[in-house]
């Protein structure tokens, strides 16, 4: 008898550990993101919100990212959030990120978005990234 309440006991605790530790991970991975797709081509453009201490920061991938496995060695542009980037598709169908600053980092060459200085603060063309279809990255 007291053989099957240990091995219920072990796997009740193994099951419990893992289930912590998935919690764990998840919520040590999680970034927010968000996503803009255009119709005309197609094209899609991903924000992306990492936190560095108290500093929060944008990067701006080329393309739609749904895991935290294609961050790794994807090109991008990074950029601090005060105030918040506005996006907006323009006429000829592209994508258009409106900001006081232009991007402080790159890595490599994005191909589906264009950056617009504004440094007098009228930014106000478009949506703040905030309101742009969210998607959470867990894995």
């Amino acid at each position: 008898m007291k053989k099957p309440f240990l091995i219920l006991l072990f796997t009740s605790l193994g099951v419990g550990i893992l289930a912590i530790a998935f919690l764990f991970w998840v919520l040590v991975v999680y970034h927010e993101s968000y996503y803009i797709c255009t119709e005309k081509t197609q094209k899609c453009v991903t924000v992306i919100v990492f936190h560095q201490g108290r500093d929060r920061f944008l990067r701006f991938y080329d393309g739609r990212i749904y895991s935290n496995f294609q961050l790794l060695g994807k090109d991008y542009a990074e950029s601090y959030v005060e105030p918040d980037p506005h996006v907006h598709i323009n006429e000829r169908g592209q994508i258009v990120i409106t900001d006081i600053d232009l991007p402080k980092k790159y890595q490599g060459k994005l191909q589906n978005v264009h950056f617009d200085e504004k440094p007098n603060g009228k930014h106000d063309i478009g949506e703040s990234y905030v309101h742009l279809s969210f998607y959470p990255l867990l894995f």
